[in-house]
């Protein structure tokens, strides 16, 4: 569903955010949105005239036919769209679902990015219509939505290869990552995908085309990932 404006009554504007709910929006996400557009504009495939449109209140159809199409979700990111999940809820900084909770504006930047990687990439080649790795696609968009402003990036790479490796050792699937705010559920999937292209971008500088090149694939970069850690 590319156009889900449609379902919903109210419609208001921050900056390059099109918000749009069920009810009239009395700007309680605001501050989330400042934030998220914050982390977002350290991507390279930020655009200031690209155009976001937020749905609130659940997405409606258009939440239930995501969650079909697009598996299950605290948000979908998709075209210009970041849909939040219907069974989410915003409790202050965070965006609680069954138990878990995301930092909700890091959550907003990282659908956020998906939108600006189908606007670097073009629809026919993005997920899901292009089978893209997993760790690249999501990878990048827990690469944006996790930096620091308190720490040193190098450093937070460091210590959360250590954390995956003893994540893999105790078999944890679904873990919580530490951020500026606290902390933060992803599984060990994104996790690992997260690193990697951190080391990449961080490390070995590669921009995010190179990043998408099919010849860096999990097989080659993980290794290298990790002779790098083992050298600090």
């Amino acid at each position: 569903m590319l156009f889900p404006q449609m379902l919903y009554a109210g419609k208001t504007a921050i900056k390059q955010v099109n918000i749009y709910s069920a009810s009239k929006y009395s700007g309680e996400y605001n501050l989330a949105i400042e934030q998220a557009l914050n982390l977002v504009k350290q991507s390279e495939l930020y655009d200031e005239d690209f155009k976001f449109n937020l749905f609130l209140d659940g997405g409606k159809s258009a939440g239930y036919l995501l969650k079909q199409t697009m598996g299950d979700a605290y948000a979908w990111g998709y075209y210009h769209n970041v849909v939040i999940n219907k069974d989410a809820v915003v409790d202050g900084d965070w965006l609680k679902l069954r138990n878990y909770q995301r930092h909700f504006a890091r959550t907003l930047a990282h659908e956020m990015i998906h939108c600006l990687e189908v606007n670097k990439l073009g629809w026919l080649h993005s997920k899901p219509l292009k089978q893209l790795p997993d760790w690249k696609w999501e990878g990048y968009a827990e690469y944006i939505a996790y930096k620091s402003a308190t720490k040193d990036e190098k450093i937070i790479l460091k210590d959360n290869i250590g954390f995956m490796m003893h994540c893999i050792n105790e078999k944890k699937d679904w873990i919580e990552v530490s951020v500026d705010q606290g902390k933060t559920y992803t599984s060990l999937n994104y996790l690992k995908g997260w690193l990697m292209v951190k080391y990449l971008i961080d490390i070995k500088k590669f921009s995010f085309t190179e990043l998408m090149d099919n010849v860096h694939t999990e097989e080659t970069v993980l290794p290298k990932m990790m002779e790098w850690y083992k050298m600090q």
